[in-house]
């Protein structure tokens, strides 16, 4: 019965360490297959993007300069009571923390309005944006708007707001 056990630990020892064999240093190799994830090892630096949100300036273009940070810009027209509103905006983008296929990033923008009074604004904006794939990608944010408001027909009144502001969205990447 010894003689069976020692054959198995001798069996083992050769089939598990077979450095004890030859004397020789072995060097084991475990490969690990990575997962096929569409997003990954995504560059952002130099993609266009064209998107569409919720906001008051839904039409928008998203350029990134390197990997972290992005401007944008955003423009729209609108028919309220009779008047026409027009609106632009532009911004940039910097990723606070990036963990794929998701971005954590702050943007800030300022903006215009014009159509019965004028409205110049400021956002600072905390954002989500979610890779679906390596060109479309949703977004969310949430942010505080403080805003001039400049009214011609009394005379030139101003007047300032401090709010809250949200807006949900996506993009298209070139």
């Amino acid at each position: 019965m010894r003689k069976c056990w020692l054959v198995l630990l001798i069996f083992a020892l050769v089939v598990c360490f077979p450095e004890f064999v030859n004397g020789a240093k072995v060097k084991k190799v475990i490969e690990v297959e990575e997962p096929d994830i569409p997003y990954t090892g995504m560059k952002l630096a130099g993609k266009l993007g064209f998107g569409y949100s919720n906001c008051g300036t839904p039409l928008g273009l998203k350029y990134w300069l390197s990997d972290t940070i992005a401007l944008d810009a955003g423009f729209g027209f609108s028919t309220a009571d009779n008047v026409q509103n027009f609106g632009t905006q532009v911004g940039f983008n910097l990723v606070l923390v990036s963990t794929e296929p998701v971005l954590l990033e702050f943007r800030g923008s300022m903006g215009f309005d014009t159509g019965v009074t004028t409205n110049l604004n400021w956002m600072p904006v905390v954002a989500v944006e979610y890779f679906v794939t390596k060109n479309v990608s949703l977004n969310l944010g949430v942010g505080l708007l403080f805003y001039l408001q400049v009214s011609p027909a009394a005379s030139f009144t101003f007047s300032h707001t401090t709010g809250t502001t949200g807006s949900l969205g996506f993009y298209y990447y070139f």
